[in-house]
């Protein structure tokens, strides 16, 4: 059977999750494998059954499209277009197809709210503070300080990339519109942190929890 894929809705770049509600959904574990299995490009109901199948965490087709509507609801998938099937000659048959409503999302606010996702980090804080012992003199800075630093640093690199999409040029954009979500992912980072270093004394910052 041969099928094309009419793709019917314009993704954007970014968006930008302002409210609390979306970005629990966005953190929900059900939910968060479907936007990163999504990130590959449109897919159908029967797409993601079979890349849920092959994860080992297997889903009804009901159970997927629930999620699906659930996403729809806070605008982070929308319905993209059609899949078209031919299967015979004079017999065709579509499927809806669904696609993420932007490349990448950016949700200053979730972190912030989320104490249990901040506890669930802490070895990552400790195994950061040793690591960074060498430029810091040989003292290990402080747990808590440390912490807030951090999600301090996360709030700051997600308000300047907000600023940054606010006055890039159009050519800019059309430029950055052709690269695929792991090189936008990338691209994020690496203006986020570039934005950061350029407007902070890291190192200063830093001291401040010896």
């Amino acid at each position: 059977m041969e099928s094309q894929d009419v793709i019917t809705y314009t993704q954007k770049i970014v968006k930008v999750i302002d409210d609390e509600k979306t970005a629990k959904v966005i953190q929900d574990e059900n939910l968060f494998p479907v936007l990163k299995y999504l990130q590959k490009g449109p897919m159908t109901i029967m797409d993601l059954v079979s890349i849920f199948k092959k994860s080992g965490e297997e889903k009804s087709d009901k159970t997927i499209y629930r999620y699906l509507h659930t996403l729809i609801k806070v605008k982070l998938v929308a319905k993209a277009g059609k899949r078209i099937i031919s299967i015979t000659e004079d017999e065709l048959k579509s499927e809806t197809l669904y696609m993420r409503t932007a490349k990448a999302f950016i949700f200053p606010e979730a972190l912030k709210h989320d104490k249990d996702m901040e506890k669930g980090f802490c070895p990552v804080f400790d195994a950061t503070r040793l690591l960074l012992k060498p430029v810091l003199d040989g003292k290990t800075l402080d747990s808590d300080c440390f912490q807030k630093f951090l999600f301090k640093i996360d709030q700051e690199r997600d308000d300047l990339l907000v600023e940054l999409f606010k006055n890039i040029e159009d050519s800019s954009i059309q430029e950055i519109n052709e690269l695929n979500w792991r090189e936008l992912d990338y691209c994020l980072n690496y203006s986020s942190w570039a934005a950061i270093a350029a407007k902070l004394n890291l190192k200063k910052e830093l001291a401040k929890c010896k």
